[in-house]
């Protein structure tokens, strides 16, 4: 559910650069602004978005996740952070912790991290919808191509290794060999000789892959490209809008309207000048892909255009 499908989505044909641009504002904005109205406001914009790739059904098992993961936030987080000077409830003395104090602030805070980790879960499967891999790693090839080579290695490793491992025992178990063994130690035993068929496989695939390298010439001059990005209209509504969102989150920062006050007491909820318009402003520019999506689908003269 997590691998890219190309549906010739409006948002997955951006230049990778645009796409790269637009999240990596929206991953900048959730883990430097904690405000819960911004939280919020970045949360229901990454929903519309993945609405528009069509990753709704797959991220369903993706909040699942998070969702747990938010309770637990929620409820450790009073256990060890007893702040607050409003208390909701209070429980026995435990031996280490001392006295269980469930206060209105901490609750609050807690809500408030796990709304912030569920925003970045969001924008890490709102990247995965949109962008294919092979384009980003061809684009970041041109500024970093060691780099770039070394994770298309680790990336391919693990489910090459997947693939062998599974083929290596079918053929194990072709042959009479025996996995279902009682006991850890005969578990150990009869898996072993996998590990080292596997290794052994590994590292011969290792030398085919130098082979293929060294034999296209990499690294003996500029690298040549089989195909090219097009920098369209598109990507330079989405690569300003992204800068101008970055930009309005630094004057919300510098204002200190990205901050939300939650202990001793709640805050109020709009405490610096101008934090609600500034609010609306990184709202509107990170919904511009959203505007540019719909005009594309039902302006034949815009899409024609962009």
């Amino acid at each position: 559910m997590y691998s890219y499908q190309d549906k010739k989505l409006f948002l997955q044909t951006l230049h990778p650069a645009a796409v790269l641009a637009h999240t990596g504002v929206m991953f900048f904005l959730s883990l430097t602004c904690s405000h819960p109205v911004f939280l919020l406001l970045l949360y229901i914009i990454l929903l519309l978005e993945v609405k528009l790739v069509d990753g709704l059904p797959a991220y369903k098992n993706c909040v699942l996740f998070s969702i747990i993961m938010l309770v637990m936030i929620i409820l450790i987080n009073p256990l060890f952070g007893r702040l607050g000077s409003t208390v909701l409830w209070s429980g026995p003395v435990l031996p280490v912790t001392g006295r269980i104090v469930f206060t209105l602030e901490a609750v609050l805070y807690g809500i408030n991290m796990g709304m912030r980790l569920l925003v970045v879960i969001t924008v890490f499967f709102l990247y995965n919808r949109m962008m294919n891999p092979d384009r980003a790693f061809s684009f970041l090839a041109r500024y970093a191509p060691g780099s770039v080579m070394l994770i298309t290695l680790a990336t391919r490793l693990v489910p090459y290794l997947a693939v062998q491992f599974k083929n290596i025992k079918e053929v194990q178990q072709t042959r009479g060999v025996e996995f279902d063994c009682p006991g850890i130690t005969g578990k150990i035993k009869s898996y072993y000789p996998l590990l080292k068929v596997l290794l052994l496989s590994s590292l011969e695939n290792a030398f085919n892959i130098a082979e293929a390298i060294q034999s296209r010439g990499y690294g003996s001059g500029p690298r040549s490209y089989y195909t090219r990005e097009k920098f369209r209209p598109r990507d330079v509504i989405v690569l300003a809008a992204s800068g101008g969102a970055l930009l309005g989150g630094m004057v919300l920062m510098a204002g200190g309207g990205a901050e939300f006050q939650f202990y001793p007491q709640l805050g109020p909820l709009f405490a610096a000048p101008g934090q609600p318009v500034v609010m609306i402003m990184i709202g509107v520019f990170l919904m511009l892909p959203a505007f540019l999506n719909w005009g594309w689908q039902y302006w034949p003269y815009l899409k024609w255009r962009i």
